[in-house]
């Protein structure tokens, strides 16, 4: 069967999971049977990770990979396509579809093991924790204003969560029709300066709306669930933020105001306005703070790769004190000391069946011991998947070495794999590879 090439961005919600204990440590003869992904070549991953390994896959040799992410529950569904298969996926897929799980978290226990039965902690048997990078979630002003602070978890007020969600649980109907959620503020004194400074305008607080990584991330980290049992819209968001989105191509800005929503799209889009219909959901949300200068946003820190006037004109600023830097300054995001960093994961099952173009992207990934040391060098695979990272607006593990996340099951190697919640003593296939 002919597999066909895509990236494919779907609806529905987010999560993760993996196994402690007793680990089994030489499996490498059980387990590695040839399966298939779908007559599609279907693999479900975190968006983010959408943008490196389509073209690393087809580099190893592999047929080109129909990378789908589910809108909502990116991760949860990789996780779950690993174990007991995923009921929100579409179309839905079995236990053991996947080995390889791309995810922007570590495993959970929100999801059913491979077999049934629940995981030990977030661990299932026989699953590994691979780290591969870093992502993160950028707040942004223009650069002509005085803020220089937010905070996220410290202070008087969890400033992020309740200027944008407030008390939003993601439970449609906890704010009934015609209402917001509680908990909001108006007020910008949290963010060390005037804001907006006077003369550039009325404040205008935009977001990626639901669908989005960045959306995902900040739910995350301001402690908001990203699980919507319902009709989405302003009873999810604060009153009078503006939600960019893109639908079939074309942006739709949304505003929560008068107890429901209103569509904005007029004000921002079309011509001679800040934001062309065909633009991204972060190149328009990067105009308008540069076109309406009283603006305030956060994107992830992929997002501002994609178009030069978010980099240039636009500020990011610190959270909880800590600076996130420059674009080319990283050392906070690596340490996880930035709030809104997170680490990237290719996690596994050592024991599912695997595809065999799984088994080609693994094996080049993993057994490119071209640089000094096993390491990766200059050229090969390792070093290709960390340029794609850093193309993608995304952070690699080592600012000089490629693919060195650390040591954890695999003796020697640096990297990554067994560093995370499960698998730091099973050592499948770190010797050869795949069979």
């Amino acid at each position: 069967m002919k597999k066909m090439i895509g990236f494919i961005a779907l609806t529905s919600v987010t999560a993760i999971a993996c196994a402690v204990g007793t680990q089994q440590e030489n499996i490498e003869s059980t387990g590695s049977s040839a399966a298939a992904l779908d007559a599609n070549n279907r693999l479900w991953g975190a968006e983010r990770l959408g943008a490196v390994i389509p073209a690393r896959w087809t580099a190893a040799g592999a047929t080109a990979v129909s990378y789908q992410v589910n809108a909502n529950n990116a991760s949860l569904v990789a996780q779950e396509s690993l174990r007991n298969g995923s009921a929100i996926a579409s179309p839905t897929t079995s236990a053991g579809y996947q080995s390889l799980a791309p995810m922007s978290r570590d495993f959970s226990a929100a999801s059913v093991c491979n077999g049934g039965g629940s995981p030990t902690g977030v661990c299932c048997a026989n699953e590994r924790s691979n780290k591969v990078g870093y992502g993160a979630v950028d707040v942004l002003v223009k650069t002509n204003q005085d803020v220089t602070n937010v905070s996220q978890v410290s202070g008087s007020s969890n400033f992020l969560k309740n200027l944008y969600f407030g008390n939003a649980n993601g439970t449609a109907g906890t704010n009934p029709s015609g209402s917001y959620p509680t908990g909001c503020i108006t007020s910008f004194a949290d963010t060390g300066g005037s804001f907006p400074k006077s003369g550039t305008g009325s404040a205008r607080v935009l977001a990626p709306d639901f669908g989005t990584e960045a959306n995902i991330q900040l739910r995350t980290f301001t402690g908001v669930s990203t699980t919507v049992t319902g009709a989405r819209g302003h009873r999810d968001w604060c009153e009078n933020v503006i939600r960019v989105s893109s639908v079939s191509g074309s942006l739709i800005l949304n505003q929560s105001t008068g107890g429901t929503d209103a569509n904005v799209t007029s004000t921002y889009v079309g011509p001679g306005l800040a934001c062309a219909s065909s633009d991204s959901v972060a190149v328009c949300i990067g105009k308008i703070i540069n076109a309406a200068t009283g603006s305030f946003a956060y994107l992830g820190v992929a997002d501002r790769q994609s178009g030069g006037a978010i980099q240039t004109n636009n500020r990011l600023l610190n959270v909880d004190g800590v600076a996130r830097g420059a674009t080319t300054t990283v050392t906070n995001i690596r340490n996880l000391t930035y709030p809104l960093a997170y680490t990237l994961y290719l996690n596994e099952n050592v024991t599912n069946s695997v595809d065999a173009d799984e088994k080609l992207f693994y094996n080049a990934l993993y057994t490119d011991t071209s640089g000094t040391g096993g390491t990766g060098g200059a050229g090969g695979a390792k070093s290709a998947f960390d340029t794609a990272l850093s193309n993608a607006g995304l952070v690699p593990c080592d600012a000089s070495l490629f693919l060195a996340c650390g040591t954890g099951a695999c003796s020697g190697k640096n990297d990554g794999r067994g560093i995370g919640a499960c698998g730091s003593s099973i050592t499948t296939y770190c010797t050869s590879g795949r069979p």
